[in-house]
């Protein structure tokens, strides 16, 4: 990841921390498309056109100095909405958490306390909405999508194997068609809700980003460049005055007439910028 040496604490772009979502959602694809971000196996669509292998995204996202870092703190947070949407999957669903009654007051039967069992049956949602999270997140990572809301169809886990879960995590996972969201696609869930409350701190990881790039990974690489000293655009104005060679006013003097002004101006514009090759 970009070195933390440099603090850039005014930020080029036009989106702060009160950005509209239109700003948002553009910066987000925007990072997407030209920034590296976690793929099981990179190919020609997955590099971007720096040439970039690390994990750009996620740093943009959590700003940690590692990628192991970085792609540790963007599982905690997949894992973090996903048993959040599986709690909330069973307990939608009156077969799972009839099915987690019964399990529950298997083991509670000598108390035969309403509460008590009401409690324990929510640790044990708790806990089989959190086993599902640790697949899906396992998918993700994987290439293979996760739908927002589980069906009877994508859920992975019965609750008769939590005991034995441990070697269906280790294990290799079913092959079958998956619909829902990539891992991409979370990655520009998350973007857009951080840019909501913090896109000037995304900013700011952009441009260590684009500093190390240019330094290293692209084709003609600049290693003394620095974001702060970089000129993008550059516009001149140059206003010219000249009198016409052909042109003499004596005689006109001479006969009383005005001949008015006998100069000519104009003005020259020339506007520069870098070309964006990656088209």
């Amino acid at each position: 990841c970009p070195s933390t040496t440099e603090c850039y604490t005014d930020s080029p772009f036009t989106a702060g921390s009160v950005a509209n979502p239109l700003q948002v959602g553009l910066l987000g694809e925007y990072s997407l498309r030209y920034f590296h971000s976690y793929h099981k196996e990179d190919n020609g669509n997955t590099i971007p056109f720096s040439n970039a292998e690390g994990l750009e995204v996620e740093y943009l996202l959590h700003g940690k100095k590692s990628d192991y870092e970085n792609l540790a703190a963007q599982v905690t947070a997949l894992l973090a909405v996903r048993e959040a949407m599986n709690f909330i999957h069973i307990v939608c669903d009156t077969e799972k958490r009839q099915e987690v009654e019964n399990f529950v007051t298997s083991f509670l039967a000598a108390t035969a306390n309403p509460i008590v069992i009401a409690v324990f049956s929510i640790f044990v949602i708790g806990i089989w909405a959190f086993a599902q999270a640790l697949l899906d997140v396992k998918h993700l990572l994987n290439d293979e999508r996760v739908p927002l809301m589980h069906g009877e169809d994508s859920w992975d886990l019965g609750l008769s194997k939590l005991l034995d879960f441990s070697s269906l995590l280790s294990g290799e996972s079913e092959k079958k068609e998956r619909h829902g969201f990539s891992y991409t696609d979370y990655l520009r869930a998350f973007l857009f809700t951080k840019g909501l409350l913090h896109q000037d701190k995304i900013n700011n990881a952009m441009l260590y980003c684009m500093e190390k790039n240019i330094r290293t990974t692209v084709s003609e690489k600049e290693a003394s460049f620095q974001m702060k000293q970089c000129l993008y655009y550059l516009s001149t104005d140059a206003g010219i005055e000249s009198r016409h060679s052909l042109y003499h006013r004596g005689f006109l003097d001479m006969i009383g007439v005005n001949p008015g002004d006998s100069r000519y101006r104009f003005t020259l514009h020339s506007d520069y910028k870098y070309k964006n090759l990656s088209h």
